[in-house]
């Protein structure tokens, strides 16, 4: 085991506090159970987005339809259809995607997405 010393242990620390920690992106994932178009997007998509490069950008939170997580969130406007896919930083919501045709046209808009808020967090 490695001994980091007071330095160490105090630069990790600054690391996990620094406001990069806090304004990271979250890709939000509003789904329901009845909703066949979601369960495609888990067959095609969901199965694997943890490892891809895209989740270390904006890692993938579920969240039901109507649930109370929800709430929590300062959405541009409601959210009333499944599934809905919302960029969210510091539980604001920057962008959204609604619906799932296909997985190249999901790639294509997200990546968008993420190119324009994920070049805010490096400035």
């Amino acid at each position: 085991m490695q001994k980091f010393g007071f330095a160490g242990w105090a630069l990790a620390l600054a690391l996990c506090l620094s406001p990069f920690a806090a304004q990271a992106l979250e890709l939000v994932l509003v789904r329901a159970d009845w909703c066949s178009v979601c369960e495609r997007w888990e067959e095609e998509v969901g199965v694997g987005y943890a490892k891809t490069s895209e989740s270390k950008i904006a890692p993938l939170r579920r969240v039901d339809f109507g649930a109370a997580d929800l709430d929590s969130i300062d959405l541009a406007k409601r959210v009333d259809t499944t599934p809905t896919f919302l960029i969210i930083k510091d539980n604001v919501e920057l962008g959204r995607m609604e619906g799932y045709i296909a997985d190249h046209f999901f790639w294509g808009e997200l990546g968008e997405l993420l190119s324009q808020h994920s070049a805010s967090q490096t400035n």
